[in-house]
């Protein structure tokens, strides 16, 4: 699924980074790699902040739109359950 369609304090599994290979390039630069776990952390109508390794960081939608995510999928994992909000709200 792409990024468009989660909703602001899920987490995700990356699974797959699509676009230009200068737009793959950047966004592995990033962090973005497949098996990451990324939360959003805000949306606005041009941009998204997206947790990703400890970082936060602002995609405008054309770069957030290229990054393929699925649920995670491991229960009772740490990116699982009750603790998905620390993952993404804790510090």
């Amino acid at each position: 699924m792409q990024m468009q369609s989660v909703d602001q304090g899920q987490l995700m599994i990356v699974t797959a980074l699509g676009g230009s290979r200068e737009v793959r390039t950047r966004l592995t630069d990033l962090g973005f790699t497949p098996g990451t776990p990324i939360c959003i952390i805000n949306r606005s109508q041009d941009s998204v902040i997206i947790k990703v390794r400890g970082s936060r960081i602002m995609l405008n939608n054309v770069l957030a739109s290229a990054i393929r995510v699925e649920q995670g999928q491991d229960e009772g994992g740490f990116y699982s359950g009750k603790y998905q909000s620390q993952y993404c709200f804790g510090r």
